[in-house]
């Protein structure tokens, strides 16, 4: 977009020995820190010519009166960010002198207001300077404006975004505080390190703008009893030092979206923590793999045989009846040879159930000493992922028949800072030579 204006019409307010071309040359990069454009200076025939970068700019006398305190207020924070950068000059109000508010161009770009200058540092001959914008920059309705970012309803504190495409870093408490009150109607474009985009909107009356960044899994608890779904049981859900209680329903079963751990950069942490879920005598563990993932848990009682009924006391035994004399016995008859027996055949052996082989697997530390009591997974190819436990000694055996031959072991466990807390870990790495 070109802005002329005749050579009769303008009078240059700087000295004549500074040429303007090389005034631009210098200023441009403090006035684009500023957010503030200056229309390049060209050179025309009978006419000063000043060039803004794209379209769509509207001059100050032209722009909505309900817009006019806003935009004057933009305006003016912005003149005084460029002054401030130019402290000690003489000639850094002349700079932002313009012969009229139609010079001062305003538009619109992804929300952000954008501010321009045209035929700067000149007057028109026959007029004081003064501007109409004066008369509005103290009308807008300012307000404070404070950004942060939740994670599972918490504020992250030092957490790195960008504001207005400049980077920041909110505080201990999660906030960023502007230094100064945002007119209310700004827009103010934000973006985090990984490229979620939010925006700004300042409304009068409201200090707190806060962004959720928020990614959970979905945890999912089944109870049985006797294989018979459990209604009304009773679970909690542990994760990253959170309880989360839960109750099953009508088929037992019961859900919930549970906030996964965070790194500082607001996104999910690769390493994330165990999750565990209890209930009454039983309690199951699994790691949770990243945004969106489903950990189910199978929680399985049995009921106690049922009580042996009490024996009847044995009734009085009757008296015995004396007995008769015994008559006199007959002479036995010579016993008749027995009959030779027939060969037995010999019986074939019954089958003997064996006892299943058992595989020992120990788990040890770099220290190589035992880990006693420690939950891990057993990757097999017949029977897939094991969920196992190491016992005192850190031992814990399978059957030899779940394993191929001459399978390679393989197994996944994590050292947990709960674990550490209540079991001795040795690192060879530190041993003394």
């Amino acid at each position: 977009m070109n802005v002329k204006l005749p050579i009769s019409n303008a009078v240059l307010l700087l000295d004549g020995k500074l040429p303007v071309q090389k005034v631009y040359l210098q200023l441009k990069p403090l006035a684009d820190k500023a957010q503030l454009v200056l229309a390049e200076p060209q050179t025309g025939a009978g006419y000063h010519q000043w060039k803004i970068p794209g379209n769509g700019w509207v001059p100050f006398t032209k722009v909505e009166e309900a817009k006019k305190a806003e935009y004057a207020t933009v305006y003016k924070q912005r003149r005084e960010t460029l002054w401030n950068a130019m402290q000690g000059s003489a000639i850094k109000k002349t700079i932002t002198t313009v012969p009229s508010d139609d010079f001062i161009f305003f538009r619109h770009v992804d929300g952000q207001l954008q501010v321009a200058l045209a035929a700067w540092a000149y007057r028109y001959p026959d007029q004081s300077v003064g501007s109409e914008m004066e008369g509005w920059e103290y009308k807008a309705d300012l307000q404070n404006v404070n950004v942060g970012f939740e994670w599972g309803g918490q504020l992250l504190p030092k957490m790195n975004f960008r504001l207005a495409n400049y980077p920041r870093t909110t505080d201990k408490d999660g906030f960023l505080r502007l230094d100064k009150p945002v007119p209310v109607g700004t827009v103010i474009p934000v973006k985090t390190i990984d490229g979620r985009s939010f925006q700004v909107n300042v409304e009068k009356g409201k200090d707190d703008y806060i962004f959720d960044l928020t990614k959970r899994m979905r945890v999912e608890v089944v109870t049985t009893l006797d294989g018979v779904p459990v209604a009304g049981r009773h679970c909690v859900i542990h994760f990253n030092g959170n309880d989360y209680p839960v109750v099953t329903d009508e088929q037992g079963r019961t859900e919930l979206e549970v906030p996964l751990k965070p790194d500082e950069a607001g996104d999910v942490s690769a390493l994330q923590p165990v999750c565990r879920v209890t209930s009454e005598d039983k309690q199951a563990e699994k790691t949770p793999t990243g945004e969106g993932c489903v950990v189910t848990f199978e929680l399985n009682w049995v009921s106690p045989p049922p009580p042996e009924e009490p024996k009847k006391p044995e009734e009085p035994k009757k008296p015995e009846e004396p007995k008769k004399p015994e008559e006199p016995k007959k002479p036995e008859e010579p016993e008749k040879p027995e009959k030779p027996k027939k060969p037995e055949e010999p019986k074939e052996p019954e089958d003997v159930l064996e006892p299943p082989k058992m595989v020992k697997i120990r788990l040890l530390d770099y220290g190589g000493c035992p880990l006693p009591d420690l939950p891990f997974v057993l990757f097999t190819k017949k029977k897939g992922e094991l969920q196992l436990r190491t016992d005192a000694d850190g031992c814990c055996e399978v059957q030899q028949d779940w394993l191929t031959n001459n399978e390679k072991m393989k197994v996944k466990f994590e050292i947990t800072p709960e674990y550490r807390q209540t079991h001795d870990i040795h690192d060879g790495k530190t041993k003394k030579k």
